[in-house]
């Protein structure tokens, strides 16, 4: 029953994904039922491993499909712990995990991806793609940090290669001092 519920609790939390199903599509654009087979409110859970917190996720209110193998969650915040001791905290009005080959986790409306050194990444909407190892939007973007402004439309980011590209509309400020 533990590793079951884990399980979910782990599926719920990697979260950062989330979608207005009821009777629309899904962020796949598939069907789904209106009606989830779990429903939670007022959602925390805290990752740990070692006695070291891993992640943290917050959700106002969280809905998960079996057959679908779909969750999805409303008013999220989730919280990275680095192995540096840094913190990435990742906010979203809601959100879409699917597990497995074709796995997604989508952000979507006002995403804000701020680390506690001062970056802070802003979007309407960010797909990570599992297999392929790819965060990517088409919608505009802004990236702060450290005297630097970068806005654009769309990014792409390899997860594995940390290569960065924000292909059209690109904008730099860079303040001197």
């Amino acid at each position: 029953m533990r590793r079951i519920f884990l399980s979910l609790c782990g599926l719920v939390l990697l979260l950062v994904g989330w979608y207005l199903l009821s009777g629309r599509a899904s962020p796949s654009g598939e069907k789904v039922r209106e009606r989830a087979d779990l429903a939670l409110e007022g959602v925390r859970y805290v990752e740990t491993e070692g006695g070291r917190e891993r992640w943290e996720f917050e959700a106002r209110k969280v809905e998960h499909w079996l057959s679908e193998d779909l969750t999805r969650a409303i008013g999220l915040k989730v919280v990275f712990f680095l192995e540096d001791g840094r913190k990435v905290t990742a906010v979203a009005q809601e959100g879409a995990l699917r597990r497995g080959e074709q796995g997604f986790i989508e952000l979507k409306g006002d995403v804000k991806l701020s680390t506690d050194d001062g970056w802070c990444l802003r979007t309407e909407s960010l797909r990570y793609e599992a297999k392929k190892e790819v965060v990517r939007t088409s919608a505009p973007v802004e990236i702060k940090g450290e005297g630097v402004t970068l806005r654009g439309k769309g990014l792409e980011v390899e997860v594995r290669t940390k290569r960065l590209l924000i292909p059209q509309e690109v904008e730099a400020v860079i303040e001197a001092g």
